[in-house]
C-alpha cells in the first residue's frame, strides 16, 4: 500500500468518524447543521399571566403602581418593567434550580471560607 499523503489541520479537523468507523468529510453546512443558534432572548410578556399572578407578584416585590390609570394595565405595566430591569445570571440561576430539585426545595446555602462565622 502506497504511503498517504500528509494532510493540513483543516483536512484533519473536518474528517470526522461515522458509527460504522469509516471516515466521512463534511462540508461546512453539515457542520452548521447541528449548531443551535438562538436569534433572540425569549421576551416575557406580563399580559398572558392572570391578574392573581401579577398581585403576588406586586406583593413579593413591593411594586407601585399608577394611581390614576387602569389598575389592571399599569400592574401589567409595572410587573414588565420590573421584570426587563432584573439582573440575571444564568450560572447562578442553573446552579440553584439544580440544587432544589435534588434537595426538595431546601433554600441553598453558599458559603465561602472567609463569610462562615
Amino acid at each position: 500500500m502506497p504511503p498517504r499523503p500528509k494532510q493540513n489541520e483543516s483536512e484533519v479537523s473536518q474528517e470526522l468518524l461515522d458509527r460504522s468507523g469509516s471516515r466521512q468529510k463534511r462540508s461546512s453546512a453539515d457542520r452548521l447543521e447541528n449548531c443551535i443558534v438562538r436569534e433572540s432572548i425569549p421576551i416575557f410578556n406580563a399580559n398572558t399571566l392572570p391578574i392573581a399572578t401579577l398581585r403576588k407578584y406586586q406583593n413579593v416585590f413591593k411594586l407601585r403602581t399608577q394611581v390614576n390609570s387602569s389598575s389592571n394595565d399599569a400592574l401589567v405595566n409595572a410587573v414588565q418593567r420590573h421584570f426587563n430591569a432584573l439582573p440575571v445570571k444564568e450560572y447562578d440561576m442553573i446552579v440553584q434550580f439544580l440544587y432544589t430539585v435534588k434537595n426538595k426545595d431546601k433554600t441553598f446555602r453558599r458559603y465561602f471560607h472567609n463569610e462562615i462565622a
